[in-house]
């Protein structure tokens, strides 16, 4: 068997790209027959899977971004952390929602009618002199929106700004009881990524020294731009990416049996761990 060590770099980075690229053609093949599937269905069910296949129809936008920038040996490598958070979160997001059931994807909707809402209701609040526009709709016009507005107004009258009402951890511990095979997957994605995505994202030294300090091999000599590319940061991406992305899968397929999800994945993920598990182990 031939690990990703032993090609080319360019080589091996078009490798792990292919293995993005597979899995992208299982999620949209998933967002479609989901986006179907959704029709037939009654009531808050149909709901829910209304609300999963387009957060998952989002995951597949990012993912094409990500294979856009990582198709050449480049800083836009840097840029993908974030996206592959976003990603990340989304999957999460996708995964609790079918272990929690229709109550929770019906609060997901809530959250952004009275979010889109507000954005409409905000006048000028960097003090810019912009010029004001008409009001919308008053809110006891529009069906449910007072409601929605309630249950995410704290009692001071600010705004709740988080859907869940649970942290990234406590989503994972909800999706881990109802499907515990895909915690490996999912805990190995969100150690791999996330607290660099964090300070990639808030602009700090470290998340820019990340990318400029120098990396070394694991015979301890400097690595070059094209290794590190590979090595550090798109294995690391590829960690988050498609191990969030499988493990929502996973939870998908399970639910939804008849979307043929599992079928598709189990195959991918056994190629990826045949290609990269020697990688792992030296990288």
């Amino acid at each position: 068997m031939s690990y990703i060590s032993d090609y080319p770099v360019d080589e091996a980075r078009d490798l792990v790209r292919n293995l993005l690229t597979k899995q992208l053609v299982i999620l949209e093949a998933t967002v479609s027959a989901a986006a179907t599937q959704a029709e037939s269905l009654d009531g808050n069910e149909r709901e829910m899977l209304r609300v999963i296949w387009v957060l998952m129809r989002g995951i597949a936008t990012s993912t094409r971004s990500v294979l856009i920038l990582t198709a050449e040996f480049s800083m836009g490598i840097r840029d993908c952390y974030g996206i592959g958070r976003s990603i990340f979160e989304s999957a999460v997001n996708v995964a609790y929602i079918t272990a929690a059931g229709p109550e929770v994807a019906l609060k997901a909707r809530r959250h952004a009618m009275q979010k889109a809402y507000r954005n409409l209701l905000r006048e000028d609040p960097a003090g810019l002199n912009l010029p004001r526009r008409a009001p919308p709709t008053p809110a006891e016009d529009i069906a449910g929106m007072v409601e929605a507005l309630g249950e995410f107004t704290q009692k001071n009258g600010s705004e709740i700004t988080d859907w869940a009402g649970a942290s990234v951890h406590r989503k994972l511990d909800a999706i881990y009881s109802g499907y515990p095979g895909v915690q490996l997957s999912m805990s190995v994605a969100v150690a791999s990524i996330y607290r660099d995505a964090s300070e990639i994202l808030h602009g700090t030294f470290y998340g820019v020294e990340l990318f400029w300090e120098q990396s070394l091999d694991e015979n301890g000599s400097p690595r070059n731009f094209d290794d590190s590319f590979v090595y550090n940061h798109l294995i690391t991406l590829f960690t988050a990416i498609f191990g969030s992305i499988n493990g929502m899968l996973e939870v998908v397929g399970q639910r939804y049996a008849t979307l043929k999800t599992m079928e598709l994945v189990l195959p991918l993920l056994k190629e990826a761990a045949g290609l990269l598990s020697e990688s792992y182990s030296k990288h």
